[in-house]
């Protein structure tokens, strides 16, 4: 309180300044403004982050008043704005802006009079004008910047990495930026004011400071468009199918255009997954070495993810913390305290009619998302999610052209360009590499006696057997009818021999559907009946395989393959139901079998 007694009582006896009596309008025209520019903020072109204007203000409200009497209305302006906020750390916020910009003026102001630049008046010349202006901008300028890096080092030190460093950053050099490029309005307005003091002169300040405002309005937007184009042209590049499109590199791409578009201290991404029906977490920038949300699951509705996933409406929430869709809110308040206000900005990411994910962005500050930004990124946002689906489509067609569409194994085609590479790879290197030929045994006869489609029921699930029998890093496809391939890089002969064995047993002790036949139906040797069901039976099925080893057995893609073949032909000739490696036939002595297709 006694600043403002000193700069109402004291500072007019002290100073003489060329206010032509309006003192009280100026005043309170500057308190006006100083409250205007703390709670509606500027887009800055640069870094498309909201800054206060209160810095001009003040730096105007120096060159027009003594320094005592031009804090008075910034503080009025800071206290009216600590009022109206409820959450402690907002009130902070303020309170350390304010005092921040006080402290600057008083120190700015006397050092400027005590070289006698100021104050401003009618019999200087616009050369000294300008000189007391240019001086007024970089003292203060300098005072107030440096400043907010000395409150940056009270509140986490110099040496001290946060996961949040760039957002503060961007933060603090778009201040630096807003404060230089909007100095022309400071000086419009401190020297309409000066020239035509009094409640016309106000008007006329205000006016002029309006129609360039808006002027800068519109420039600012124009070059967010044109930001905004520039970000959708890559977009569309990055999801090109003649690129080969990865959905990885295409939500890399789409955040980080969108640090050019909004500010935000985190976003992340949600893919939502057919197969899981929920949304999965892909993205999470900025990393972070402490918590990382990656791999985590919303289901559809589940908190606010899920809730703009399901309805597919975007949504600004100004402090998650006070919203019960959100799990903090159930958090203890001492908590919520300490954090601080967040505010989100959830988008889904809608094509076609189908929910492709969700992305979300975080703010540490209270209403820090407009419906311009909203606006802005859900453009992105629809592009990408047009992307995704592209590249999903484009995945299915890759899949279905490898693939048996019957097993969902490898096809003939590629898993013998597999074996190719893999052969030329292990002759690089120096490596072995495993071949396995499988075939069911008696298929036909089950064909014949449950029908075709019972048939590719068994060889369905007769792959899923081999498939959950190998290691991820082993190669199953279907060679042709119920013949089976696997191919086994980096194993020896025996190892591969020991996982033939093992696919043989889990088939043998395996149970088939198949169908009740009648009395007058011969039962097929090898098919065993078993926890029969009215209308329906059980059955047993065995497979014969055979094993081939490169470079031991061959040393060529094709010769291997009918190395194993052939190892194949005999352990069915042999008897079935057995595994038989390439060479080993040849000391096996038992009579052949009656020859039945498969």
């Amino acid at each position: 309180m006694a600043l403002p007694v000193y700069a109402v009582f004291v500072e007019p006896r002290v100073v003489t300044w060329p206010l032509n009596g309006h003192g009280g309008i100026i005043v309170f025209l500057f308190a006006f403004l100083a409250l205007i520019s703390c709670l509606l903020p500027v887009t800055a072109p640069r870094l498309a982050q909201r800054a206060r204007l209160t810095p001009i203000t003040a730096l105007s409200a120096l060159l027009i008043m003594p320094p005592a009497l031009a804090t008075v209305p910034f503080i009025i302006a800071g206290f009216l704005a600590i009022v109206v906020q409820e959450e402690a750390s907002v009130k902070r916020r303020n309170l350390s802006h304010f005092s921040l910009i006080v402290t600057a003026q008083i120190l700015t102001g006397a050092l400027l009079i005590k070289t006698e630049i100021l104050p401003v008046n009618g019999s200087m010349s616009l050369v000294q004008s300008l000189i007391a202006g240019m001086s007024g901008l970089m003292l203060f300028g300098g005072l107030f910047l440096g400043g907010l890096l000395l409150q940056r080092r009270n509140e986490h030190g110099w040496g001290v990495r946060r996961d949040d460093d760039h957002g503060w950053q961007v933060a603090w050099t778009n201040e630096v930026y807003v404060y230089f490029a909007a100095s022309p309005f400071a000086a419009i307005l401190s020297f309409t004011l000066l020239r035509d003091g009094g409640v016309y002169g106000a008007a006329t300040a205000v006016v002029i400071t309006c129609i360039l405002g808006l002027f800068a309005k519109f420039v600012i937007e124009r070059k967010m468009l044109r930001r905004q184009v520039k970000a959708m042209e890559k977009l569309t590049e990055c999801a090109s199918i003649g690129r080969t499109p990865n959905a990885a590199r295409l939500v890399e791409e789409f955040v980080e255009r969108t640090r050019t578009l909004v500010l935000f201290d985190r976003a992340r991404v949600w893919i939502y997954n057919d197969v899981d029906t929920a949304l999965q977490c892909v993205s999470d920038y900025p990393p972070r070495r402490s918590s990382s949300h990656i791999g985590e699951i919303r289901r559809m509705g589940e908190e606010l993810v899920g809730r703009v996933a399901a309805r597919r409406t975007a949504m600004l929430v100004p402090d998650i913390r006070r919203d019960a869709r959100h799990t903090l809110y159930n958090a203890p308040e001492r908590q919520k305290l300490q954090m601080g206000p967040i505010s989100q900005m959830v988008l889904p990411l809608v094509a076609n009619n189908e929910t492709m994910g969700v992305v979300e962005f975080e703010r540490r500050q209270w209403n820090a998302f407009a419906t311009s930004d909203r606006d802005r990124i859900q453009c992105l946002a629809t592009l990408v999610a047009m992307g995704l689906a592209n590249i999903r489509r484009h995945e299915d067609v890759v899949q279905m052209a490898v693939t048996d569409g019957l097993t969902g194994l490898y096809n003939k085609r590629h898993i013998m360009s597999i074996l190719q590479d893999e052969v030329g790879r292990s002759e690089r290197y120096g490596h072995t590499l495993s071949v396995l030929m499988m075939d069911l045994d008696s298929f036909k006869s089950y064909n014949d006696t449950y029908g075709h489609l019972q048939g590719d029921n068994l060889l369905s699930q007769l792959a899923a057997i081999i498939q959950d029998s190998i290691r991820s890093s082993d190669h199953a496809g279907r060679y042709g009818g119920e013949e089976f391939i696997v191919i086994m890089p980096e194993t020896s002969k025996e190892a591969s021999r020991m996982t033939a064995e093992r696919i043989r047993q889990r088939i043998e002790a395996a149970q088939f559907p198949g169908r009740a036949r009648g009395p007058e139906e011969a039962e097929d040797e090898d098919d065993h009946d078993g926890d029969g069901v009215e209308g329906e039976t059980w059955v047993r099925k065995t497979i014969s395989i055979g094993v081939a080893n490169y470079p031991r057995d061959a040393q060529d893609s094709r010769v291997l393959v009918g190395m194993a073949d052939d190892a194949l032909y005999h352990a069915k000739r042999s008897g079935r139901n057995r595994v038989i490696g390439a060479g080993e036939f040849k000391r096996i002595d038992v009579p052949a079998v009656a020859a039945e297709p498969g």
